[in-house]
């Protein structure tokens, strides 16, 4: 295969927001309100499936992080929630996370719960999947790289050798609506 050569995705990928969370009732619901509104929009667009998900994990808080996800998902469908039964830090519950949402989507994006990154990007690592970008990356500050000109935000990065068959596997649940709760210690959505 020409590794210069494109392939475009036709069909709205099923996108999995993956948010990790300890301790974040105080900004949970502001995070919620823009999440949901870039997703509606995105699906509008036709940028993402009807299907698509915001996927919290929230990482054992002491708060109430965990009924502020039941409460949106009692009101929203595309948002759901699993509970890890112990503290187990971002890194290991953003790939719990990620191992639930590779089971429903096609596509999965991370982003903190106090939003520190821009979501808009998400918009643009959405559209680099669709075109078979494997891998796209943010960060806070990309500091000007002489010669090469990056500027801060979103660098998209092609890995060699893209084979179709890289894509994490979707599993298909007959009759789910939504991403079901599961959980080590509560099945509570």
């Amino acid at each position: 295969m020409n590794h210069e050569q494109e392939t475009i995705v036709t069909a709205p990928p099923v996108l999995v927001v993956v948010v990790p969370c300890h301790n974040e009732e105080e900004v949970l619901a502001t995070t919620n309100d823009r999440l949901t509104a870039l997703l509606a929009a995105m699906t509008q667009r036709k940028e993402v499936s009807e299907r698509s998900r915001i996927l919290y994990v929230d990482d054992d808080s002491a708060d109430n992080t965990w009924r502020e996800i039941a409460a949106f998902h009692a009101l929203d469908k595309r948002v759901g929630g699993i509970r890890l039964a112990a503290r187990v830090g971002q890194q290991k519950a953003l790939i719990a996370g990620m191992d639930v949402a590779r089971r429903y989507g096609d596509a999965i994006v991370s982003i903190d719960a106090d939003l520190q990154d821009d979501i808009n990007v998400i918009t643009g690592m959405v559209a680099d999947y669709r075109h078979v970008v494997q891998a796209c990356y943010g960060a806070d500050v990309l500091q000007a790289d002489e010669g090469h000109g990056r500027q801060g935000g979103v660098q998209p990065c092609r890995l060699p050798a893209y084979e179709p068959s890289c894509r994490p596997p979707v599993v298909p649940v007959p009759g789910a609506q939504h991403l079901p709760a599961r959980s080590h210690s509560d099945a509570g959505l």
